[in-house]
């Protein structure tokens, strides 16, 4: 019975839309023919059966099955679309895994990074998490690697330098000392012939030989002296030259080994991972420190 109303309605909306799109051709009377009466026959009333005019049940909508909207396994999604695209899941696997920020990145940064988003991970609190995405990451360890060989190699060259320097300030003081010994020598031997020349000058009888002996012993003194001082000057002036080079070196020592805690720090802070020993001997290990 349901079936035969919905025809009926069906039938109805359609003659209503044929007769509306139906226009009137030019010249051509509307109606039946005369003579042919108007309407329904009489004692037939007019408009559409009752059947037709009853109401249309509703009918309930369908609704897809439970198993239609089960959501597709992401490693079956990708191996599709990996064989649709002429290629294998394995390699869409690969493709997916290395991030555009770490494309051109060496292999031995893109592992540090690796390692560090781990600690993270595992170490930092929520607000480094979100700022060590894998592009800041990659910069950090670029730039640590960068300023961390700069700084090591800085550190063995003025570690040798300062090595080096500690041995020459050591011979440049013993050669002070020894220039300081012959001074104090020299001054021994002017007063030792000062006073034999005197002793010469005052015998009776006056020995003239002697005295001139005693006089040029004193000139030979002096020059020895002299040249004492000269040399024990020279010292000094080496063993100072020798100290402020020492100090350079060290001076140079101390910041290349500031700028590697400074490498340390700023890796840690731009990361979110606190850097132990442990961690900067692996982390330099991947990166061929």
């Amino acid at each position: 019975m349901a079936r035969n109303t919905l025809r009926f309605a069906a039938i109805g909306i359609a003659l209503a839309a044929s007769g509306a799109a139906l226009a009137k051709p030019g010249g051509v009377p509307v109606g039946p023919p005369a003579g042919i009466p108007h309407g329904p026959p009489p004692g037939v009333g007019g408009g559409a059966p009752a059947a037709a005019t009853a109401r249309i049940p509703n009918v309930p909508a369908v609704r897809a099955p439970a198993a239609a909207t089960v959501r597709v396994p992401q490693g079956n999604a990708n191996g599709h679309a990996a064989r649709a695209s002429g290629g294998s899941p394995g390699n869409s696997a690969d493709k997916a895994a290395t991030a555009p920020g770490l494309a051109q990145t060496p292999k031995n940064i893109q592992r540090g990074a690796s390692l560090l988003k781990k600690l993270n991970a595992a170490h930092a609190s929520d607000r480094a998490l979100e700022r060590a995405s894998d592009k800041s990451i990659v910069g950090a360890i670029a730039d640590y690697k960068e300023d961390s060989k700069q700084a090591l190699a800085d550190i063995e060259t003025y570690t040798d330098k300062v090595a080096d320097g500690l041995e020459v300030v050591a011979d440049a003081q013993s050669a002070v000392t020894d220039a300081q010994g012959d001074v104090t020598a020299a001054q021994g031997a002017v007063t030792t012939a000062q006073t034999e020349l005197d002793a010469a000058k005052a015998a009776v009888p006056l020995d003239q030989a002697v005295v001139d002996a005693a006089q040029l012993k004193l000139n030979t003194a002096n020059t020895t002296l002299t040249n004492a001082n000269t040399d024990l000057a020279t010292a000094n002036t080496d063993l100072t030259k020798a100290q402020n080079a020492l100090a350079a070196d060290q001076a140079k020592l101390a910041e290349a080994e500031l700028q590697l805690d400074t490498a340390k720090t700023d890796l840690a802070d731009r990361s979110g991972v606190e850097l132990t020993d442990d961690v900067v001997e692996e982390l330099n290990d991947l990166l061929d420190i």
